[in-house]
């Protein structure tokens, strides 16, 4: 090995910063040196590519999916959230992580889980409640009238209302109009969760049951 630059430090960056400019500078002066180092340049290279490539631990890999899987899975609705409610997609994002975390959300007598909200400022003005809202799968909502405009954004299972036929899925919306009534049902696959804006309530018959499939 060379006397002037130890070819191995410099190629391993073992070598301080003060050190590793004047190997620069020596190297450029010194053609010995600077073949030696190239010389393991390319040999350390060559190492490098013959080895077998090392498998990631299905452990690790198992771990990574979930952790991706846990949070972001609704992800594709954040910018479709964040023009529903009028709100920077940040917020949506987080709005949408927060589906998947039980301590998040407001137990209901009806079997019901709400987040509340705040919407953007034009919903706002206008004295709207906002929030998500969690059907349990097969629940049936007997008829009702809408007081006020109601806005739905479904986010996840989905619903079918019983005087139409009509179903809604992931991506889909509803508008119901003040004065309004309908009934449906919350498909049975999985949970209905909605991104709802009420401008007023809604009015059911005293004492009617909420029921489910």
């Amino acid at each position: 090995m060379s006397a002037h630059v130890d070819a191995a430090e410099h190629v391993l960056g073992l070598l301080s910063e003060r050190e590793q400019r004047q190997a620069e500078a020596h190297l450029a002066a010194c053609v010995s040196c600077a073949a030696e180092v190239r010389a393991l340049r390319e040999a350390t290279t060559a190492i490098a590519a013959a080895a077998p490539a090392q498998p990631t631990p299905s452990y690790l890999r198992a771990r990574l999916l979930a952790s991706a899987d846990a949070r972001g899975r609704l992800a594709q609705y954040t910018a479709a959230l964040a023009r529903f409610l009028e709100v920077p997609e940040q917020r949506a994002r987080a709005l949408l992580d927060m589906i998947d975390e039980p301590a998040a959300w407001e137990p209901n007598p009806a079997g019901i889980g709400m987040i509340h909200l705040a919407p953007g400022p034009r919903y706002a003005a206008m004295g709207a409640d906002a929030g998500l809202v969690r059907f349990p799968a097969g629940m049936v909502w007997p008829l009702h009238r809408h007081i006020g405009d109601e806005l739905h954004l479904f986010l996840e299972g989905g619903i079918r209302i019983d005087q139409t036929g009509q179903e809604l899925h992931p991506g889909d919306t509803l508008e119901s109009k003040a004065g309004s009534e309908h009934s449906f049902r919350v498909l049975p696959d999985c949970d209905c969760v909605t991104a709802v804006i009420l401008t007023a309530g809604i009015e059911m018959p005293p004492g009617t049951p909420v029921s489910f499939d």
